[in-house]
């Protein structure tokens, strides 16, 4: 897990989706760029479970105050497209076991990200595939993870709040990916 992890920036991605073979590298300098970034995200080309392209959504904010504000009412990072600093996933205490989050654990933590760090989409790239099939996790899980999302949605209103301040980023681990 996470606490295992040497490097300093740990890319997400789902074992049955794909990502452009510069992504990682894509994604490092945006981090590398912004030093007060906590993370970032990406774009994704929706594919069959036979790797057929079926659309390309690219319509995410990418700006930190939209990202804040958007939040409130819907999850603006794919899961399997972000990388993010290790030091300040850790910071906010990582993934949440809390069973109410169940499915749904990483836009909640998004919001604990955001609360105190600078997290942000990169403009105009989209660098994963994310595979749509039937046995997904947001096709098995559907109402549990809307009711978590419903719950997540509640406490972004209540912790996004303006005006807010950013915390700097931990410094651990190493210098690369």
């Amino acid at each position: 897990g996470l606490d295992q992890c040497q490097a300093q920036y740990v890319a997400r991605q789902d074992a049955d989706d794909l990502s452009t073979v510069t992504r990682l590298e894509i994604e490092k300098r945006f981090l590398d760029d912004r030093p007060d970034t906590a993370m970032c995200g990406t774009g994704m080309y929706v594919i069959n479970s036979e790797g057929k392209l079926m659309m390309e959504i690219n319509d995410r904010p990418c700006a930190y105050s939209i990202i804040r504000e958007t939040l409130k009412t819907c999850c603006v990072f794919v899961h399997g497209s972000v990388m993010f600093r290790k030091s300040a996933v850790i910071d906010v205490g990582k993934y949440s076991p809390d069973p109410q989050y169940k499915h749904a654990e990483d836009y909640e933590l998004w919001i604990r990200l955001a609360k105190d760090y600078v997290v942000e989409n990169i403009p105009g790239k989209t660098l994963y595939y994310h595979r749509d099939h039937a046995s997904k996790i947001g096709h098995v899980y559907q109402s549990q993870q809307d009711t978590a999302s419903r719950l997540i949605m509640e406490l972004a209103k209540r912790t996004l709040t303006n005006p807010f301040t950013t915390k700097p980023i931990p410094q651990i681990g190493r210098a690369h990916v």
